[in-house]
């Protein structure tokens, strides 16, 4: 356990940045199957908050087959497109009480204590929370309400992203921006009966489908592979419903009936391969649709069809030797198929604590409190939509 000499604000702020700092960074980066996938690039926004991503959409197409004197093939050139990405900024706050310092004059220890919890706390809030952005769709959603309410006691879709302490914001679905309750924790969650409790009534009616985000972040998020991996919707300012967008689509398939069937996930691969040129080298699903092609492999004994991972652990394997990922925070009912060099984050800072004015730790006001802000800038982003795909619609 990390030990400070005194709890001064200078011995705080140096053991934040120069050990809980580079310690917070690789367990939020490193520590992730799916982030660990993309690659990385350092970027700059515009004054606009943008970056710009060059995709290539189509191919040196100067080729032919000739007879003695023919003319030269037309001289050509791949084609590229430029996408505009909104730059994201993530941030998470931890907090000390005075008194907790104050403490530290005869327990150092103690105090020690009190930090490194605070930090592991902050660590896990972050890695759920970023976990759960890359399946997401960039507009924050964590459900949607059922059915009209007006009390504190509030039915959802589901519960899967919803934590009792959080702040939430609920928007109004029928005009997308009309908030019906701002800022209400969440006391309890209810995930038998599909309900919420907030420490306060709604200021709104809610009705059947609004959109509950965490507080301030609606339209706010990172994209995810919900936004990453679609056919007919607008991301990086490319529409992707138009039929001169066809390049960027990525292959979308329903799984009939709602089964997972082998063909099907076969087909998948070979459409994206098909359109792309790339080979899936990805696949990542739910722990009920694991199970489910688990069942697939029983009546043949194949379950050594196992993939060896990092870490001791193991993996049921798909065609020919590629590893099926679970992720708990994957979205129901989906299983993706991902081409790697495809993904890309791109990032204006990484995870570290904000020091602008030269100081991690600042009194909160009004209280006897200090507190740190860690923040990252950070996009994910796809370099080629059609290298990627989706079964869909798979029942659990």
């Amino acid at each position: 356990m990390a030990t400070v000499d005194s709890a001064t604000l200078t011995n705080i702020d140096k053991l934040l940045k120069t050990t809980y700092e580079p310690e917070m960074r690789y367990q939020l980066n490193n520590e992730n199957v799916l982030l660990a996938q993309f690659e990385r690039l350092e970027d700059f926004a515009d004054s606009g908050n943008n970056i710009i991503i060059g995709v290539q959409i189509g191919n040196n197409e100067g080729f032919g087959a000739l007879d003695d004197m023919d003319d030269l093939p037309t001289a050509n050139f791949a084609k590229y497109e430029q996408l505009t990405v909104p730059m994201r900024a993530l941030y998470a706050r931890m907090q000390v009480s005075g008194r907790a310092m104050r403490a530290s004059r005869n327990n150092k220890g103690a105090f020690a204590k009190v930090l490194v919890n605070e930090k592991k706390s902050t660590t896990q809030t972050c890695k759920d929370n970023l976990n759960r952005i890359l399946y997401g769709t960039g507009t924050g959603q964590l459900t949607t309400t059922t059915g009209a309410n007006t009390t504190v006691s509030v039915p959802v879709a589901s519960t899967k992203y919803l934590k009792v302490g959080a702040y939430v914001d609920i928007i109004d679905a029928g005009d997308g921006s009309t908030l019906n309750a701002t800022k209400k924790q969440i006391a309890a969650v209810d995930p038998v009966n599909l309900t919420i409790t907030l420490d306060s009534a709604p200021a709104n009616a809610t009705a059947n489908g609004d959109i509950v985000v965490r507080t301030g972040s609606y339209n706010k998020e990172p994209y995810g592979l919900e936004a990453l991996v679609d056919n007919d919707n607008n991301i990086m300012n490319c529409n992707r419903a138009l039929a001169a967008n066809a390049w960027f689509r990525s292959y979308v398939l329903a799984a009939t009936g709602g089964l997972l069937d082998e063909m099907e996930m076969q087909k998948v691969m070979d459409e994206v391969n098909i359109a792309s040129g790339k080979t899936v080298d990805f696949l990542i699903t739910t722990h009920a649709v694991r199970r489910k092609y688990a069942a697939l492999l029983t009546p043949d004994k194949r379950y050594t069809n196992t993939v060896d991972l990092k870490g001791g652990f193991k993996a049921l394997s798909f065609g020919d030797g590629l590893a099926l990922h679970v992720d708990k925070d994957c979205p129901a009912g989906i299983m993706y198929f991902l081409c790697k060099e495809a993904l890309e984050e791109h990032y204006m800072s990484d995870w570290e604590f904000m020091s602008e004015d030269g100081n991690i730790m600042s009194r909160v006001t009004n209280k006897d409190a200090y507190e740190a802000t860690l923040y990252k800038d950070v996009q994910y982003v796809t370099n080629q939509g059609n290298a990627l795909g989706k079964l869909t619609g798979i029942t659990e």
